[in-house]
């Protein structure tokens, strides 16, 4: 049996046929909070992914900023290992 619900109508069984009707306005409220709850996680998986690009690309650009303030990187010889160490 199909669920009592659906798209906005209700579907009710009369003699095998399938009566579609308005829906009340509680199911029409019920409906429009269902979209609302959707649209906001939807909304809330966008903000998020924003923000995560916005806090990365801050990190780059600080990084960048401060190589830059470093000036060049030096490169010391390497160590030699000591044998007496060993």
């Amino acid at each position: 049996m199909a669920p009592p619900f659906i798209n906005g109508h209700l579907n009710s069984m009369r003699n095998n046929a399938i009566e579609i009707r308005n829906p009340t306005p509680r199911e029409a409220l019920f409906v429009r909070k269902a979209k609302r709850a959707e649209e906001a996680i939807s909304a809330m998986a966008e903000y998020e992914q924003n923000q995560r690009a916005t806090l990365d690309k801050t990190a780059k650009l600080r990084a960048e900023r401060l190589a830059q303030q470093r000036g060049p990187v030096e490169k010391k010889p390497a160590r030699k290992a000591n044998s007496k160490n060993r």
